[in-house]
Order: structure tokens, then C-alpha cells, then sequence
């Protein structure tokens, strides 16, 4: 089963994780992003960070949407605990899952742990990437569509030219989009996009590393801007 594989991932939790639970003889299991088994023994705690798929269902493939519609309900209601990053997901568990707010549990998210990989020369970096000597923004994942990067470069517009970060936006999805609406707001010089990279790179810190961004930004921006359900988080 490949982990990156959200599919292989949601199948093998269904399939093949009860066995293993059982042969385990796990009394808790936690599971970690929005889906989780429908059946076992244990004590089943699942994490669910949004309700993407329910605001906005255009986000996923039809038959994504559908059947995480037809899942994520069954697995909150059979879960002795859930946990949200935030009072607004919370709410919405509760309302549009038919939980009961008593087993909601808020736990924000943190900023996540310092990079361990030896460190690159930031002006290597900024070389290879062509991103100048400015100051520079991350923003993860944020190319798809439902992350609204749009909004970040409506933002970079309306900062003044000699005072403008580089935003650094990683992820495939809408790149030729957002290239094309920072060209109308004339600030391509100020867009960087990496294109799809693997958690496994990421992990590792090879050629596109995520920490050899973070060395030397200004800035990382998490989760996107418009959705109620989703927190935005700036980490300096």
C-alpha cells in the first residue's frame, strides 16, 4: 500500500488495517486524517482536520467526494473521540455529521519541529531557484484551486514593489493559472511554483527540500484563506 496514494491508503485502512489491529491486540487506535476503519475492536480516536469535500465539492473528483460523503460520516459517528484543529471544524463536525459536541475535542495545530537535515547555503538556494535576494513567503501546498493562492497574489499587488516578498507556492494543480492571473496583476517576477513534490523529497531534504525553504523565509503560510472550517496560519 502507498501512503501517498489516498485511495490505496483509504482501501488498505478498510481492508487490511482491522486484521492488523486485532493481531495487535491494540486497545486504541488513532487515525490521523479524516477517514479511518469501520469496523474493530479498539477504541477508535480519529483526527479530522476539515470538511473540504462537504463546502466545496468540486475540491475532489466526483467520486471522491461521494464516497468521502458516504465514509467520513460513518467513521465520526463510530469514533470515541474526535479531534479538530478548530472551534469552526468543530462546529461543522457537529452539524453536518450529526455528532455530538461533547466528543469533539479541539487541539490547534503547531508550527511542527525545526529541520534536523544539515542546512544549505541560502544563497545556493536562491540561485538554483531564481528567486532573487528578497524576502520570501512559503506557502505549502497551496496550488490547487480550493487553496486560494489567487488571494495571496492579490495581496503581493498590493504591496509596493521594493517592499515584495517572493512567494514561493509548492504543489501541482493550477500553476499555468496562477502564472497567468500574476502576470495580469504584473507581479510574475514575484511568483515561484515548484510544481508537484513528493513527501518522501520533502522528507529528505533533496533538490526541492521544504526545509531548505524554511532556512531562510520570511514566512510559511498553512491551509488556505477561504474556507471557515480551515484556520490560516502564518509561521515566522
Amino acid at each position: 500500500m502507498h501512503a501517498e496514494n489516498r485511495s490505496a491508503w483509504v482501501w488498505g485502512e478498510q481492508r487490511h488495517l482491522p486484521g492488523l489491529v486485532a493481531r495487535e491486540r491494540c486497545d486504541l487506535l488513532h487515525s490521523l486524517a479524516n477517514t479511518g476503519p469501520l469496523r474493530g475492536d479498539a477504541v477508535r480516536v480519529t483526527s479530522i482536520h476539515d470538511l473540504i469535500h462537504r463546502h466545496e465539492p468540486d475540491a475532489h473528483s466526483r467520486a471522491a467526494t461521494t464516497f468521502l460523503r458516504f465514509l467520513v460520516p460513518r467513521v465520526a459517528r463510530s469514533s470515541a473521540r474526535i479531534i479538530v484543529p478548530s472551534r469552526a471544524t468543530q462546529a461543522d463536525v457537529t452539524a453536518l455529521l450529526g455528532v455530538d459536541p461533547g466528543r469533539v475535542d479541539v487541539v490547534p495545530m503547531g508550527a511542527g519541529r525545526v529541520p534536523d537535515d544539515a542546512a544549505l547555503d541560502p544563497a545556493e538556494v536562491r540561485a538554483r531557484l531564481g528567486i532573487g535576494d528578497g524576502p520570501v513567503v512559503f506557502a505549502w501546498r497551496r496550488t490547487r484551486g480550493h487553496k486560494n493562492v489567487a488571494a495571496l497574489l492579490d495581496a503581493l499587488a498590493a504591496i509596493p514593489g521594493e517592499r515584495r516578498p517572493t512567494l514561493v507556492a509548492v504543489g501541482g494543480g493550477v500553476g499555468d493559472a496562477l502564472g497567468k492571473r500574476a502576470a495580469r496583476l504584473v507581479v510574475e517576477q514575484s511568483l515561484f511554483v515548484t510544481g508537484h513534490v513528493s513527501s518522501r523529497r520533502w522528507l529528505k531534504g533533496s533538490d526541492s527540500g521544504r526545509s531548505e525553504y524554511l532556512r531562510f523565509a520570511k514566512a510559511e503560510l498553512r491551509y488556505r484563506l477561504s474556507c471557515p472550517s480551515i484556520p490560516a496560519h502564518i509561521v515566522n
